[in-house]
């Protein structure tokens, strides 16, 4: 904008003129924020739905936010233009930056995820700092541009005015109740904050799961059932399933062993979505959860422990005396044995020593006689790649740098370190801990809970893609060991194979456990030795509904 461009709007009214400011910080906001004139869009989409009247409700809420935004940085009182400048730059820097990671907007489920999984935080700054950096740096820019508009207009409010802030944040907060938060197109400075308010205030449901009432048949089933969740390991990076790169050499010389049922569909494209699926058994017919029944219904530890086996959780990637994926002190009301490996400091200081430790307890757990039923969470193939492996097993090269960002990193380093990852969490895993099963009286489940995208998606994001996610994000290995599971499969996996999901994992273990067939397909849908008839699917976004979510072919 020019000088005398300036010396005009200056000389303009203050009414006309907090008109002005009003109606280019609202095209401001829309194309910083999203784009494109979102509100817009938006109002023809809730009048073509509800009508012009809600239509033009939203339209008066989004205005009335901006306002409020407006009058604080033009504040009379110097403090409280400081203030404003430093939130709206800051909220402005995060909506960037998710939208560099992520090709998204911040919604309910990024908000979310930041508030429940705080220990995360510092591994996502490093994992993406050049884009943290250059969305500090855009959010910077606009801020001086914002100051430089401040002075050079004069315009200044009524320290009242202030009041809109409250008022409007209200009625954002009243079209993300009344939307289940998805309805959330508002400009990020208050966009942000309310939504981390509506997450804060609309928990969970935390209370005491339901009692089993299935019974099962006495002592029928392998005297050791095992469930292992990896974490993020991508199905067809395995050589077992094709890959070019040999990153499971161990597995494809025990391939007479394995039942290998391809490349599956997993429930969700996030970790905490996936293993509480796979621990109520929620069939596919029932996302997204809005009842929350994944959170009220027996988990598996409970079928467990009244098929008389006992259980045990192995947790390789949860901070000592944290909850994951939405498990609360009631769920183990129903585990026997809990191990956290990360309470063993150089397990935290060193990732990659973690997985032999959950194989080494698999071992201790087995070698008690009793019948056990293990789920074990794995630290896997998690991102910074490097951290997953030790450096004597850099076998595909080059490779990223040890702390270098996936962004400013060539697509075949990043590959290369992801398939190093893959055979020391994989490969290397199952050549320790295999020896150690007696496949008669062992039955063990292998997946991951997501699996990951490369550089494919919208952003550089790895997976939790929230719109549109690429079924990268969903590919996860799904195989077995054990004669109780090749019983069940007389004429082997031909048919099956590269058509299994996730849902079927939960009523493949109960029937394993004694659980009656007919009564477990009825409630949970059909095991593993029966081919579905419906395509697969996953979920992407809040499991419970909460905000936009997806449903994906697979």
């Amino acid at each position: 904008m020019t000088g005398a461009a300036f010396t005009k709007l200056k000389k303009l009214p203050p009414p006309v003129l907090s008109v002005v400011v009003v109606v280019v910080s609202c095209v401001a906001f829309n194309l910083v924020d999203y784009g494109y004139f979102v509100s817009v869009t938006v109002a023809k989409s809730v009048y073509s739905s509800r009508g012009i009247l809600q239509a033009a409700a939203y339209l008066v809420s989004y205005v009335v936010a901006v306002t409020g935004i407006v009058v604080v940085l033009f504040s009379r009182e110097a403090i409280a233009r400081w203030a404003g400048l430093v939130l709206v730059t800051l909220f402005i820097a995060l909506e960037l930056c998710c939208r560099q990671v992520t090709g998204e907007n911040i919604g309910f489920i990024h908000v979310n995820v930041a508030l429940s999984q705080t220990e995360f935080i510092g591994e996502f700054l490093s994992s993406y700092r050049a884009s943290v950096a250059k969305a500090i740096g855009l959010a910077l820019v606009i801020a001086a541009v914002l100051y430089a508009l401040v002075r050079l207009t004069k315009l200044r409010f009524h320290v009242g005015w202030i009041g809109l802030i409250p008022v409007s944040s209200v009625l954002i907060y009243a079209v993300l109740w009344k939307t289940v938060a998805f309805t959330d197109f508002y400009p990020s400075p208050l966009r942000i904050p309310v939504l981390a308010a509506y997450a804060s205030l609309n928990s969970l449901y935390t209370g005491p799961r339901q009692p089993v009432e299935l019974t099962p048949k006495a002592g029928v089933g392998p005297r050791v059932l095992i469930l292992i969740v990896d974490e993020s390991v991508r199905g067809d990076y395995l050589g077992i399933n094709g890959s070019t790169r040999d990153t499971t050499r161990y597995l494809a010389s025990v391939a007479d062993r394995l039942v290998n049922f391809g490349i599956a569909s997993a429930a969700t494209n996030m970790s905490s979505g996936t293993n509480i699926i796979l621990q109520s058994g929620l069939r596919a017919d029932q996302c997204p959860d809005r009842e929350q029944e994944a959170l009220k219904v027996p988990s598996i530890f409970q079928y467990a422990q009244a098929a008389g086996y006992r259980t045990c959780f192995l947790d390789g990637q949860s901070s000592p005396g944290k909850h994951s994926n939405f498990m609360t002190e009631h769920d183990f009301e129903s585990i026997d044995v809990f191990y956290n490996v990360t309470t063993d400091e150089q397990a935290r200081r060193e990732p990659h020593r973690r997985d032999p430790m959950l194989a080494l307890e698999i071992k201790e757990l087995i070698a008690q006689g009793d019948r056990v039923f293990i789920w074990v969470n794995k630290y896997g193939a998690h991102f910074h790649y490097e951290h997953a492996y030790p450096p004597e097993e850099r076998l595909f090269t080059p490779t990223m740098p040890r702390h270098q960002p996936i962004g400013t990193s060539e697509l075949e380093q990043v590959e290369n370190s992801y398939s190093n990852a893959i055979v020391w969490s994989v490969d290397r895993f199952f050549e320790m801990l295999l020896p150690f099963l007696d496949l008669e009286e062992t039955l063990l489940l292998y997946t991951s809970d997501h699996g990951q995208s490369l550089k494919e998606g919208k952003g550089i994001s790895t997976h939790a893609d929230r719109n549109n996610p690429p079924s990268s994000q969903a590919n996860v290995p799904l195989f077995g060991f054990g004669s109780h599971l090749r019983r069940r499969l007389p004429d082997g996996v031909s048919e099956l194979r590269d058509r299994m999901s996730h849902f079927q994992i939960f009523p493949t273990l109960l029937v394993l456990m004694g659980y009656e067939e007919s009564e477990v397909r009825g409630r949970f849908g059909a095991p593993l030795w029966v081919r579905p008839d419906e395509p697969r699917i996953f979920l992407s976004g809040d499991l419970f509904g909460r905000g936009i979510v997806g449903i994906t072919e697979f």
